[in-house]
């Protein structure tokens, strides 16, 4: 999905279609508390401090924590080739994952690609949401974090 080619009113259906999910969605106390050690431990390894939206992320071989900057579009997924800006090495990641969009001020949208193993954010498996900083996404074995600008 192309989110900055939607019309306002599409964006508009697009923002209650997220918010009323994120309302009706049930999380537990532990969860959270989880959720943000895992936040946590992957910013305090980072040896520099992304400076702008970026995706943090342990690499799921090495375990060494990096981070990648966003830009316009940033696609991730295990492909060698020019299908995806940043590469992970993970066998259950599809060639073409996931997208994460800019498509206003300081706004940012994750869309999944139609993999096959699907797209986890903060624990549930989403296709195309609003990002906020802190979000925690997972895609095959690896972890992400999503930093605003």
């Amino acid at each position: 999905m192309n989110v900055s080619a939607l019309s306002d009113d599409e964006l508009v259906a697009l923002i209650g279609k997220t918010s009323s999910s994120a309302k009706t969605t049930k999380v537990s106390t532990h969860d959270v508390f989880e959720r943000l050690t895992t936040v946590s431990d992957l910013l305090a390894e980072l040896p520099k401090q992304p400076n702008t939206a970026a995706l943090v992320y342990r690499d799921p071989n090495s375990g060494a924590v990096n981070w990648k900057a966003i830009g316009e579009r940033l696609t991730v997924g295990r492909s060698r080739n020019r299908d995806a800006n940043l590469q992970i090495t993970d066998e259950e990641m599809s060639r073409r994952h996931f997208e994460i969009m800019h498509v206003g001020d300081n706004v940012y949208t994750i869309n999944d690609l139609g993999s096959t193993n699907g797209l986890y954010l903060n624990g549930l498996q989403a296709k195309t949401e609003f990002l906020v900083s802190g979000t925690e996404i997972r895609a095959g074995r690896t972890d992400f974090v999503f930093v605003g600008a």
